[in-house]
């Protein structure tokens, strides 16, 4: 996972560390909007846990890739 990470392909954080830098770059942006893919859950996340994370990309990630937009 963290070959992918380093790459650039899967953003994991919270969501000022997902944001920025890597989304805000003009580089991913055009990536991000072309195809974004959520994964809120994985594993035996609770489903508390995974609308939390679907949540703060909701209310914290999405709005400020709307934005740079």
């Amino acid at each position: 996972m963290q070959e992918l990470i380093d790459a650039g392909i899967l953003f994991c954080g919270t969501p000022d560390q997902v944001y920025v830098p890597r989304l805000s770059s003009s580089a991913n942006i055009a990536a991000a909007w072309a195809s974004i893919i959520m994964m809120g859950h994985a594993g035996d996340l609770s489903h508390e846990d995974t609308v939390e994370n679907l949540t703060l990309f909701d209310k914290e990630v999405l709005p400020r890739l709307k934005e740079y937009k």
